[in-house]
């Protein structure tokens, strides 16, 4: 009897165990069934926001322009197309990046200022690239304690001459040449211009735009600038957040897509200084 009431009992165990790794088995396929279900509504709850960065090219007094000027180690394709292949169409590109970083909740598209209506312009500004850079011998018009108050002054240029260029018919347009409505710059309906990215080719050496506190006129760096109004079918939108960056068009700089003929420049700073759009900060190890 007790043999058959040990057997019994064991029976009882093994079933009670099977019962359980049953209903754990069970409760497991649930709950991740309930946890896909939950990350595929989150996923789609997100919508997908349309933000357009207006760019804006600007040359310095004495020089031409040069965003149609043809690039050799590119194929001979222009300034403004490999500018637009690092912002927009390479699969290395500033909208890329931050695609995908935004787990494809953001598009990010880049557009261009032009005063004309066949061929995208730079804006023309007062001074010379040497006037915003330190006083040297090879640069006697730089300046010397006062580079602050140039890079204001800088900043005052550029504001004045595209709200000058916007006044009197400036359009914005994609390398399409297509037209984008002013009121696109404000994705967030908060009366801001989303994004504005100033332009420029790279400074000589002996101009020394190296980092000096952040405060030298030429390097690249993200401020806030209220000084454009630009009137839309919003309504009046104002400049806020920028950031300036030159262009590293030089020939170590440029790069191109593995088999494809997309060629693009390194867009480590770009893709830096427009984090800052977004209100990330700088954290340097290092």
């Amino acid at each position: 009897m007790k043999k058959n009431c040990f057997k019994k009992t064991n029976l009882k165990r093994y079933i009670a165990l099977i019962l359980v790794f049953a209903l754990m088995f069970q409760t497991g396929i649930k709950y991740t069934n309930a946890n896909e279900s939950q990350e595929t509504q989150v996923h789609t709850a997100y919508k997908v926001r349309d933000m357009y960065n207006m760019a804006i090219p600007i040359r310095f007094d004495g020089e031409d322009e040069y965003l149609n000027e043809k690039v050799t180690e590119t194929n001979d394709i222009t300034n403004i197309e490999l500018i637009d292949n690092t912002y927009n169409k390479s699969e290395y590109s500033v909208r890329e990046y931050y695609r995908a970083v935004s787990n494809q909740t953001l598009n990010l598209r880049t557009v261009y200022l032009t005063e004309n209506d066949n061929k995208f312009t730079s804006i023309k500004l007062d001074h010379t690239r040497g006037y915003y850079s330190p006083k040297t011998d090879e640069n006697p018009e730089g300046y010397t304690t006062d580079k602050e108050y140039r890079r204001l002054e800088l900043l005052r240029d550029w504001s004045n001459k595209v709200q000058e260029a916007v006044d009197n018919g400036a359009k914005l347009k994609n390398m399409a040449g297509e037209e984008i409505g002013f009121d696109k710059l404000d994705s967030d309906n908060d009366g801001y211009i989303d994004a504005i990215t100033v332009l420029f080719t790279p400074t000589d050496a002996k101009y020394a735009s190296s980092w000096d506190g952040g405060t030298i006129p030429l390097w690249a760096y993200h401020t806030i600038n209220n000084r454009i109004t630009i009137k839309t079918a919003k309504g009046t939108l104002t400049s806020n957040r920028y950031n300036q960056a030159p262009i590293q068009n030089d020939p170590v700089s440029i790069y191109k897509e593995a088999g494809s003929d997309i060629y693009f420049v390194n867009n480590k700073t770009l893709i830096h200084e427009m984090g800052h759009i977004f209100g990330l900060l700088d954290l340097y190890t290092a």
